[in-house]
């Protein structure tokens, strides 16, 4: 038995930042590269950290999406990751984060 290790998914500053009215109005983008952009808007409405992260993969493996076997085998392939991932997701939960 031994304590769990620390969770650096908690945030370590709580403060929020003052408001901004044109960062809050429309989304900016702040940063490109070759296959990511990142974009950011401010939320002065409900003041509450948030953060959306969308990630597409893509494949021409195994037909994904048109056989039986290509889902049951990104089915799989989604479980092995989970568990991979297990203790992360662990950690990612108590901070209130989900993905």
């Amino acid at each position: 038995m031994d304590l769990p290790p620390p969770n650096n998914l908690l945030p370590k500053n709580f403060e929020i930042l003052p408001e901004d009215h044109s960062l809050s109005q429309r989304v900016k983008l702040l940063k490109t590269w070759e296959d990511t952009e990142l974009w950011y808007k401010k939320d002065d409405k409900f003041k509450r950290p948030k953060g959306i992260v969308n990630v597409k993969i893509y494949t021409n493996d195994c037909l994904f999406s048109q056989t039986a076997y290509g889902r049951m085998f990104s089915e799989v392939w989604k479980e092995v990751l989970e568990e991979y991932l297990r203790e992360f997701l662990y950690m990612a939960a108590c901070a209130d984060l989900n993905f």
